[in-house]
């Protein structure tokens, strides 16, 4: 459930990230800037922000503790009280004072700047812009405007492609930093480059299986019926390599077979795809 592996593509985004964070090695971080890594759900962004997150921790000094990074991940259920309630949870409060929204949201700046945060990641942004309309929308912006206009720290959006329109037509957050980005995008099977790199990342992702033996998952035959299957999308590789490795395990064979991939993928497969997922004979 938990196995990550550290494909090109994936360096690249946690590279973006870095120096959108500290835009010059060894320098003081950027601020006031909103940016963006976009890309359709599940294809792999959130994996490269928590690692991120991972690498830098909160730290305690003898003059207390501070936070380099803030992440939230933004749900579509949030009112704007909740997500003051959760970005100041995330500068290390122990409890949420009982207070109106504006006020919290006020306090949540000063715990900003207080925490010496450098960077807010908010995750699935896509909840709160893109999906509201009205007065919460407008406090949403407000509330990303009001981090920015701390001059302490940078923000970053990951959500859904379609936030790059959003954000440019929304001069309060296009204008600070005139919204840098970058896209995780899908690998495409017809670029050799790219599908090298797809079969790289099985072939890692088998290496770190709990098994005797590796299943062949980079093999060509079983790579091209990963990538129709999938897209060129991490998450939903992973959700077919998830399920049949824990077939494989119930079974305590030495590693997964075709029979164990065809039944994930039969299992998950689109409406009206009818193709023939893994079915070869297996010589494993």
């Amino acid at each position: 459930e938990n196995l990550l592996f550290e494909y090109p593509a994936f360096d690249d985004t946690l590279e973006f990230v870095k120096k959108f964070r500290n835009p010059v090695i060894d320098g003081t971080p950027g601020r006031g800037w909103c940016a963006g890594v976009l890309g359709e759900s599940r294809s792999g962004k959130t994996y490269v922000l928590q690692r991120y997150l991972e690498h830098n921790p909160p730290v305690v000094a003898d003059d207390g503790e501070s936070y380099p990074v803030l992440y939230l991940e933004a749900r579509d259920d949030w009112s704007p009280h909740h997500f003051a309630e959760q970005l100041y949870m995330a500068t290390g409060a122990k409890s949420i004072p009982s207070m109106k929204t504006a006020m919290l949201t006020t306090a949540c700046m000063r715990r900003i700047a207080a925490a010496r945060c450098e960077l807010v990641i908010i995750d699935d942004a896509h909840f709160l812009l893109l999906e509201r309309r009205g007065r919460p929308l407008n406090l949403f912006k407000s509330y990303i405007k009001a981090i920015l206009d701390l001059k302490t720290c940078n923000v970053l959006l990951a959500g859904l492609p379609e936030l790059h329109d959003f954000v440019w037509i929304n001069a309060q957050l296009e204008g600070r930093g005139g919204f840098p980005k970058h896209h995780v995008l899908p690998l495409d099977w017809k670029l050799k480059e790219q599908r090298d790199q797809f079969r790289l990342l099985l072939h890692g992702i088998d290496e770190r299986l709990p098994f005797r033996r590796l299943s062949g998952l980079s093999t060509p035959d079983a790579a091209a019926d990963f990538h129709r299957f999938s897209g060129g999308v991490i998450g939903r590789v992973m959700n077919v390599v998830q399920a049949a490795a824990f077939a494989a395990i119930n079974d305590g064979a030495a590693c997964i077979s075709d029979l164990h991939l065809k039944l994930a993928t039969d299992q998950r497969r689109r409406p009206k795809d009818s193709y023939g997922y893994f079915e070869r004979s297996n010589s494993q």
